[in-house]
């Protein structure tokens, strides 16, 4: 019997994480170095992108995750990089008790906040316990969910330039993040009288991107998608088995009445 497929969300929902062959990390571990995209706050309060170095070793332990900051982050690193090892662990198949996970991380000056390297910390430990290369000339900004996709961040565009300022090629962002908004400050002096208008301008990250720096952004939808751009290697996607099947045909009435009623008011 053909098996179904059913979206990849509800999939990941349903299923436990599909599993490459077992990943074996020799005594001494593994150890992959990577970059990330951060945003830093200067002195003024304007929010500029930094590039942050992540070294992750992983190796034979007790089930430990340990990260090293400087300068420190901010708390919700910790919490970021212990779900990291936990999807690392369930897209492989592997027993992440039986490991211990090291993360040093290092940036030129203090970034904000932590969930936003959850997907490259995700890659770079899998990329440990199954000792493959990564391309240096690729980074990404995006946090890792419990379901394995990439989930939103902020301060895309700062991040596309720090990726750019340090030789990156290749941006990968979460999918749906392609068009930014950000504001615009114009001031204009009339007759001794300062005038400051600020207008929300819409910006197309990837056509941005490519003109102003060269570089190519590419938005992707979860782990499998960053792994293939970070390391050349596809680990296969969970299936549904053949007896579960998901009607939504009793869904349709209800979202075409919405989306009539929304499409309505804003007009109105």
């Amino acid at each position: 019997m053909k098996r179904a497929l059913v979206p990849l969300l509800i999939l990941m929902l349903l299923l436990p994480f599909a599993s490459s062959a077992a990943a074996e990390c020799p005594s001494e571990g593994h150890t992959v170095v990577l970059k990330a995209p951060a945003v830093s706050r200067t002195a003024d309060g304007q929010l500029i992108g930094v590039a942050t170095d992540f070294v992750i070793t992983v190796a034979p332990g007790t089930g430990h995750v340990y990260v090293e900051t400087w300068p420190l982050a901010e708390v919700d690193m910790q919490a970021s990089a212990r779900l990291a090892a936990q999807i690392a662990g369930k897209v492989l198949g592997v027993d992440m008790s039986k490991y211990d996970v090291f993360i040093q991380i290092k940036a030129d000056s203090p970034i904000i906040g932590g969930p936003s390297a959850g997907g490259t910390m995700t890659v770079g430990i899998i990329a440990a316990l199954e000792g493959w290369k990564v391309n240096p000339k690729v980074m990404m900004t995006g946090m890792i969910n419990p379901d394995g996709t990439i989930g939103p961040v902020g301060g895309i565009l700062e991040k596309a330039s720090a990726a750019h300022d340090v030789g990156a090629q290749l941006f990968l962002i979460p999918q749906g993040q392609r068009i930014q908004y950000v504001q615009e400050t114009q001031k204009k002096e009339i007759g001794g009288i300062v005038e400051i208008n600020t207008q929300t301008k819409k910006v197309d990250v990837v056509e941005y991107a490519k003109e102003r720096w060269g570089l190519t952004v590419i938005e992707i939808k979860d782990i499998y998608d960053a792994v293939y751009y970070f390391t050349g290697h596809k680990i296969p996607r969970p299936e549904a088995p053949a007896y579960i099947k998901i009607d939504t045909a009793f869904l349709k009435e209800d979202a075409l009445r919405d989306y009539d009623n929304t499409t309505a008011y804003y007009r109105s």
